[in-house]
């Protein structure tokens, strides 16, 4: 795995009413953080904290300021999974060793996010970049490099009462997995990809991307439809790790959450998340 990706840093959901979005995930077991504006730009979030990643709701909630890097996505996709962030050591880092890998790699954007914390307000910085359109594929992907990691995460925010535990990876709907290979073994390394048929597997430290046709994505998941297609690729399906997939069960059946069986693991329908089908596994 190259030094400068450590994984995903965490997923982003575009929603169209935000707060809306936010209870529909509290009825599925997950604590959300307080609203976060992104200071000076169009878009808020609400965020799903785990200890070592986290997943991002994110909708447009100001027209008239100007707008984030995500809003034009954002309103083209409706809700559904639209990127991904990497986590990186540092952004200056993982940049320089994008453009050594041969990738053209966007200037550096420094992010503010203002959050309520259960012990007062505060402040959050990152250093972002992007890559050139094209680098990455049928899905977003960027780096995200946080300048305030100790105030991203409350204890509080950290125990969810479906036993999610973390992010295990995402699953995109591509017309040409294939096809992809050269591209993302740019990004991560040839050794980091395994392609078995038509399906593309990149492995990450404690996560995996899957790239994936609709078909083969669907063979996946028999018990579940997917999301209707967005565009031509999409993000599909998220997975994530719990503490004890019986005890998940337990509380999706006494909070009325709608799942099914699949093998091993238990899967959320994407009418009650956001147009995602997620699923859940047991792990640490």
């Amino acid at each position: 795995m190259p030094s400068h990706i450590n994984g995903i840093d965490h997923g982003l959901i575009a929603v169209g009413d935000l707060d809306a979005a936010a209870e529909s995930w509290r009825r599925l077991g997950f604590v959300t953080t307080p609203k976060g504006r992104h200071v000076g730009k169009s878009t808020a979030n609400y965020c799903i904290m785990f200890p070592g990643d986290y997943l991002e709701l994110i909708g447009v909630v100001d027209t008239a300021a100007p707008p984030s890097q995500h809003d034009a996505l954002i309103r083209a996709r409706g809700d559904g999974l639209f990127a991904s962030a990497l986590a990186p050591n540092t952004a200056e880092e993982a940049r320089n060793a994008v453009i050594a890998a041969g990738i053209e790699a966007l200037p550096l954007r420094d992010l503010h996010r203002a959050v309520e914390r259960p012990d007062g307000k505060a402040d959050l910085y990152f250093k972002n970049f992007d890559m050139a359109e094209g680098a990455t594929p049928d899905f977003r992907f960027f780096f995200c490099h946080h300048l305030t990691p100790d105030a991203m995460r409350h204890a509080d925010w950290l125990q969810h009462p479906n036993g999610t535990t973390g992010l295990l990876g995402i699953t995109v709907v591509s017309p040409r997995p294939a096809a992809l290979q050269e591209a993302y073994a740019r990004l991560f390394g040839l050794a980091q990809l395994i392609m078995t048929d038509d399906v593309l597997t990149i492995h990450l430290p404690r996560q995996r991307i899957i790239f994936a046709t609709a078909e083969d994505a669907q063979a996946m998941y028999p018990e579940a439809e997917l999301p209707a297609p967005a565009a031509d690729a999409y993000g599909a399906v998220l997975s994530f790790t719990v503490a004890d997939l019986a005890a998940t069960r337990q509380y999706f059946d006494a909070a009325g959450v709608a799942h099914v069986p699949s093998g091993d693991a238990v899967l959320v329908p994407p009418a009650a998340a956001s147009d995602v089908l997620l699923e859940f596994r047991g792990g640490t």
